[in-house]
């Protein structure tokens, strides 16, 4: 099973769940045990204790219930540009998308996945994939460029292309996907649905930057066919 860094995107399940689950349990079944010592003739004594057990149990299965959350996740951290093929260099790009490809559906890991970046060094950062990167498969995946230390979203409320006078676009992107090298291939190819891609460039593809047959996904403030300054690729 493929190891990287990884942190909890919301909550994570309660780890005092079972613990709490045992200690009410004995609880109640304290309570249902002293009725087994008491005389017969005691009987609406053990009725109200009964009843305490059983209001017990059910206060402790609604706790048990809230302590587990509705929504967790796992982070991959990217913090290297290398590309080396195949099921990639730990903290690579390709490593995560490989990641998230064999945990997808039945792994350790919790969904959704979120690919985050922190590379080392003032950037921008070009990874230059050497064959096709994985599909996104899994639903609800988000690759998130602008988590890259300065880079920021754009702000002006203007287009690059229909702001007076140009560039008009304030965004800082830090992260580019290069396909020079990687051959007859897309950038990013989405199956999954959902998905969300936000703050890349991605440039030098022989095919499309981003290819997509999942629904509803969100591409969000990327340079696709160019470099984060504008100019063709």
């Amino acid at each position: 099973m493929k190891q990287m860094s990884t942190a909890a995107r919301s909550t994570t399940v309660n780890a005092s769940a079972g613990s709490l689950g045992v200690a009410c349990f004995n609880s109640a079944a304290s309570m249902l045990m002293a009725h087994e010592k008491r005389p017969s003739t005691l009987k609406a004594k053990m009725l109200l204790r009964s009843a305490a057990a059983i209001m017990t149990l059910g206060l402790c299965a609604g706790a048990m219930t809230m302590s587990t959350p509705a929504y967790a996740g796992t982070i991959l951290t990217v913090n290297t540009i290398a590309d080396s093929g195949g099921s990639g260099t730990l903290g690579s790009l390709r490593y995560a998308l490989d990641t998230i490809a064999s945990n997808c559906s039945s792994g350790p890991l919790l969904n959704p996945f979120t690919i985050n970046f922190n590379i080392p060094s003032a950037g921008p950062h070009t990874i230059s994939p050497m064959e096709p990167l994985p599909d996104i498969a899994c639903n609800n995946t988000i690759i998130n460029g602008y988590s890259q230390p300065g880079a920021t979203a754009n702000t002006s409320g203007l287009n690059v292309f229909s702001a007076t006078p140009p560039p008009g676009n304030n965004a800082n992107i830090q992260i580019i996907l290069d396909g020079t090298n990687a051959g007859s291939t897309r950038g990013l190819t989405i199956t999954g649905n959902n998905v969300i891609v936000k703050g890349l460039a991605i440039r030098s593809f022989a095919q499309e930057g981003i290819f997509i047959t999942g629904n509803d996904a969100i591409i969000q403030g990327n340079y696709i066919g160019t470099d984060p300054g504008g100019d063709d690729r």
